[in-house]
């Protein structure tokens, strides 16, 4: 609250950076990036931005654009650790099996044809539906589309990925652009958060898949 104060920065911005502080941000000393490419320096990125800009132009670090009628977009990331042995295709997989048993027997995870539905027990319908994208995903990547269900809101362009990083050290779980049904206020208290100790549990499960085979 102290940070958004003083910079006017909105907390939905602040808030994950300062929850993101306890985070080891260290490369790993063995690790390194190599990749053929000619890039352009700080220095130089930063003159073409510069004059791009419109004469007496100020940037703003942050604009405040104050309530709105439109529906907030979710955008969400965790941090799975992999350590090196799980590819994202296979933690996907291991994520749609793992999620009925966690959760037994409040939801149910169901695969039909290229559906993957998310059902809720006792609450008739789809909850949520996710559709693959096959041509946008590989080994390294999985894209999910969310298709529908009463707790999305239409079709959109709302998303589930998982993304290997850093060798396949990490897997990132990733929602974007998700438009949930529930207001605003009620999402962030339930859904959301029903969500997040799904995946730091799931993290867990990946953990002890790990040491139960060393």
């Amino acid at each position: 609250l102290w940070v958004s104060l003083i910079t006017g920065a909105p907390k939905d911005l602040v808030y994950p950076l300062v929850e993101s502080l306890k985070t080891h941000m260290v490369p790993d000393k063995d690790y390194r990036l190599s990749i053929d490419k000619n890039f352009t320096s700080f220095s130089d990125s930063l003159e073409m931005i510069l004059e791009q800009l419109p004469p007496k132009s100020k940037p703003n670090a942050f604009k405040y654009t104050g309530s709105t009628k439109k529906h907030s977009e979710v955008r969400s990331i965790q941090r799975l650790q992999s350590l090196y042995r799980f590819k994202a295709k296979e933690v996907a997989s291991r994520y749609f099996e793992w999620i009925p048993q966690f959760w037994s027997p409040f939801i149910k995870v169901i695969k039909e044809n290229s559906k993957i539905s998310f059902r809720i027990s006792f609450i008739p319908g789809e909850a949520l539906i996710l559709e693959p994208s096959l041509e946008r995903s590989s080994e390294d990547r999985q894209l999910f589309y969310i298709r529908g269900g009463y707790l999305a809101l239409g079709e959109g362009r709302g998303r589930l990925e998982f993304r290997n990083i850093i060798n396949d050290r990490y897997t990132l779980a990733a929602i974007h652009e998700f438009k949930p049904a529930l207001p605003w206020f009620l999402y962030k208290y339930t859904q959301a958060l029903i969500h997040l100790f799904t995946m730091r549990a799931f993290n867990k499960h990946l953990l002890e898949l790990r040491k139960s085979s060393d």
